[in-house]
């Protein structure tokens, strides 16, 4: 009974630590932003699977999918607020809350669960062969393998990794980290929320090492670092610190290097409406519309009295409210300002109709100051849950759905919009769009010397006041890195801003802000 009991003890101990340092993992991301935590999540993680590892690997596969789904059940639980964002999602949608809560977690710890699984095994294989050789060396035979440092009590036999191991642990574990990321965005659900990658909004020299490493290469560097405290060797703490600074140097020159380049905006106003709450019929959306317009007048005519030239005007995702035919090429809405050549670059949604189906599509649209569209984008990377929902055959099983209607189809209009007046090319990015990364188009844009900029439009009101508005705003400061241009971020509740070629934001309207703010950068 007092081993039973001990075992227990010893099992409610490991599970507390590994849910506690899992969820603190997601204090690495923003908005927390507090780096030191991924040393303290990946140490514990390592050391509690390590004194377990030669007991049951169910019982360790156990324990890391209990650090993952805790890392995602905190950092993701916001997600859950989509379905109170108004009265009719409420009711329509209100059953996949807590599905969404509780079930998206346990379907995105599989992939990086069994890498990391494997990671171990491995480590544990290699260790034992190594073992087998030496002991076929010496001509001697054993029926327990012998490790360098080892304990016993009457109930277990903890044996800790060699420094060796830990050096193929380390690599292993990264490489596993970053193909879990990888298989959970192609094969799973494409969801690159929570990328590790993702903290280097920690630092802005941090920051620029998505250029040279990209996406995954930081990522596997950031476990690197993270599990260098848990060798604790000498030489290998040397060779990281040495790489580091040759990486760090790397960054602190391009940092300094890109702030030199003149990189040109235009000059640019920005709309921030503040609609906390979806318009549920045509008199609300109405309001809301006007509302947009008479905050766009009153600073477009303080604007033009500062500058007197033609400017670019940016309202978020959606903001008009009313979907239109999608082959439609004028609007008429009293914006603009009869004495300058004023855009207006606004979200709208758009409907195609033929003789059997009706197409929704998340739309961007430039309109010149007689209401013609000039430029437009489709979406191309949809929402889960929000535009459309994944795993429908799974998902009617349990509830009965009509989600064909309300899914949108993916773009397939090119993303680059050449504006004319201000002969300047935009790079449009529509709410989730930003979070995937298209590598040729990022090449295009960085050996293209234009004037081009990014513009990123978005609706988080269903964020609320959650840490997902922050989050994202992460993405739009990496995607800004990546292309080297600036980023013009216009969300309905916020953040929005204006985001160098470095990725600090130089500009912003804070969560909760309702106005428009112009910027004029030289």
């Amino acid at each position: 009974m007092e081993v039973i009991n001990r075992n227990i003890k010893n099992i409610l101990k490991d599970i507390i630590l590994i849910v506690f340092f899992g969820g603190i993992l997601t204090t690495a991301f923003s908005p927390f932003n507090i780096f030191l935590t991924i040393f303290f999540s990946f140490y514990f993680l390592v050391y509690i699977v390590e004194n377990n590892i030669y007991k049951n690997y169910l019982y360790i596969f156990i324990l890391i999918i209990i650090f993952l789904y805790s890392h995602f059940y905190t950092g993701l639980r916001w997600i859950s607020c989509s379905f109170d964002s108004s009265s009719s999602t409420k009711e329509e949608f209100g059953w996949a809350k807590y599905i969404t809560q509780l079930g998206l977690p346990l379907i995105l710890v599989w992939p990086q669960s069994i890498g990391l699984l494997l990671a171990f095994g491995i480590t544990k294989s290699i260790g034992k062969c190594v073992n087998n050789i030496q002991n076929h060396k010496q001509n001697s035979f054993h029926y327990e393998y012998s490790y360098k440092k080892c304990y016993y009590d009457n109930n277990f036999s903890v044996t800790h990794f060699t420094k060796q191991q830990k050096y193929i642990l380390s690599i292993l574990l990264a490489f596993f980290w970053v193909l879990g990321e990888k298989l959970r965005i192609n094969y799973i659900e494409p969801f690159p929320w929570l990328l590790l990658s993702h903290i280097s909004v920690y630092h802005p020299i941090l920051l620029q090492l998505i250029e040279i490493l990209e996406i995954e290469g930081l990522g596997f560097y950031i476990v690197i670092l993270a599990i260098t405290p848990y060798v604790n060797c000498c030489r290998w703490s040397f060779a990281i610190g040495l790489i580091s600074s040759l990486l760090f140097s790397w960054s602190y020159w391009r940092y300094h290097y890109i702030s030199s380049l003149k990189i040109s905006l235009p000059p640019i106003l920005i709309v921030q409406a503040g609609i906390k709450e979806p318009p549920q019929n045509n008199n609300e959306k109405i309001k809301a519309l006007e509302k947009i317009i008479f905050l766009t007048q009153n600073a477009q005519a303080i604007a033009h009295k500062q500058y007197k030239k033609s400017i670019i005007i940016i309202w978020p995702e959606s903001a008009m409210q009313f979907p239109i035919n999608y082959n439609n090429k004028f609007i008429p809405l009293n914006w603009s300002n009869k004495n300058f050549d004023d855009i207006l670059i606004s979200g709208v949604d758009r409907i195609k109709k033929n003789k059997k189906n009706i197409y929704f599509y998340n739309s961007l649209i430039i309109l010149n100051k007689s209401g013609s569209i000039i430029g437009e984008y489709d979406k191309i990377n949809l929402a889960p849950f929000g535009e459309y929902m994944p795993w429908k055959g799974f998902l009617s099983k349990l509830t009965p759905l009509s989600v064909s209607e309300s899914d949108f189809e993916k773009g397939k209009l090119p993303q680059e919009v050449f504006i004319p007046m201000f002969n300047t090319t935009i790079i449009p990015y529509i709410c989730y769009d930003i979070a995937f990364d298209e590598k040729n188009l990022s090449k295009k844009i960085i050996n293209n010397n234009s004037n081009n900029f990014i513009i990123h439009i978005a609706n988080d009101s269903w964020f609320r006041d959650s840490i997902g508005l922050y989050q994202h705003l992460a993405m739009s400061q990496i995607k800004a890195v990546q292309l080297r241009r600036y980023l013009v971020r216009v969300a309905n509740m916020g953040v929005s801003g204006i985001i160098t070629p470095t990725g600090d934001i130089i500009y912003k309207l804070p969560v909760n802000y309702i106005g428009a703010k112009f910027y004029n950068i030289n």
